[in-house]
């Protein structure tokens, strides 16, 4: 993925990126593969690198938290 090669240098351009992908994928109606989408915050849009996330686990649900707007997203995962 191109914004994840790119985010160390410029995150900007990185979100720009994501914007994209996003687009092509309204416009074409086709729907983003699944560990693609687990790299974007589903709120502010941002990629979402190590520097800009926390992880944590607890029974059984995968909680992410962007740290540019503050927002969670929650997973399920088996133990």
């Amino acid at each position: 993925m191109l914004a994840a090669a790119v985010h160390a240098a410029h995150p900007e351009r990185s979100y720009r990126y994501v914007q994209i992908a996003k687009k092509i994928c309204s416009r074409t109606r086709v729907r983003m593969p699944r560990p693609l989408k687990r790299l974007f915050c589903k709120h502010c849009g941002s990629f979402l690198s190590p520097a800009v996330t926390r992880v944590r686990l607890c029974d059984g649900v995968l909680t992410t938290t962007c740290l540019l707007c503050g927002r969670q997203m929650r997973r399920p995962y088996r133990i």
